[in-house]
């Protein structure tokens, strides 16, 4: 037996090939929980051709099927191959909590914007905050959680992000973690609080984004530069703070 797929958005939940979502603006608040894989978002879920000139003001709160992957972003929840996202703005909030407690590690790809990309991002904004207690396997970033060869351009960031007892973290200013793709014509202005104090955790952390990384061991990290996507006209003024318990490794 397959898990489910749950698709929500507040316009259409999956926009096909050939089809286009313009002009719209939500203000709905999405409540989503699913026992299967998870994508959410403010106005489209699964996008795979156009969304352009849309807005979402709306709050978004999910919590999760543990054994399964989720992705949650303030206009898509995930944009494919060859589509795009053009001239969107978030202002909404997304907020996770969970008092599940299990071993397994399911997947959260969050973005201001978009979950998980592998399309074109261009002209978007994002004023929205993000809220996220007791994740466990994230990748978190401002526009965007995690990308593979995705194009970010013309982009303005101001996605305030708070995570708290959140044990595995990729996150960084625009995107968490990117395979390839490109960042040209980059402002971000955005303010991350990472709360860790209170439990043993590992946060991998970017400015504009992390590449994907070869692990040889849970402790030895090899960043591979083969993953080296593209930047040109950046200007970050943004700020982190991160709240990490001590352990005996530490100096």
């Amino acid at each position: 037996m397959t898990n489910a797929r749950v698709r929500i958005g507040s316009i259409i939940s999956h926009l096909t090939d050939n089809a286009m979502v313009y002009g719209a603006k939500s203000s709905v608040d999405i409540k989503a929980y699913s026992t299967g894989t998870l994508s959410v978002g403010g106005i489209v879920a699964d996008n795979e051709d156009f969304v352009s000139t849309c807005e979402y003001i709306g709050t978004i709160s999910t919590t999760y099927d543990p054994n399964s992957n989720n992705y949650i972003g303030g206009i898509v929840g995930r944009n494919f191959y060859d589509a795009e996202i053009k001239n969107c703005t978030n202002s909404g909030n997304i907020t996770f909590d969970t008092d599940v407690v299990t071993s397994a590690k399911p997947k959260m790809q969050v973005g201001g914007i978009v979950g998980r990309n592998l399309g074109v991002v261009d002209y978007v904004e994002n004023n929205g905050s993000i809220d996220i207690k007791s994740a466990y396997d994230l990748e978190i970033g401002g526009i965007c959680g995690s990308s593979e060869y995705g194009i970010f351009s013309n982009v303005i960031n101001r996605a305030k992000i708070t995570l708290t007892n959140c044990p595995s973290v990729y996150i960084a200013e625009i995107t968490g973690i990117s395979k390839y793709g490109t960042y040209e014509k980059i402002i971000d202005m955005s303010n991350i609080t990472i709360n860790n104090g209170t439990i043993t955790s590992t946060v991998r952390l970017g400015m504009i984004t992390i590449f994907e990384d070869l692990s040889t061991s849970a402790t030895d990290l090899v960043y591979n530069a083969e993953y080296t996507p593209t930047f040109a006209g950046v200007l970050m003024t943004g700020s982190v703070v991160v709240n990490q318990k001590k352990t005996s490794d530490d100096n």
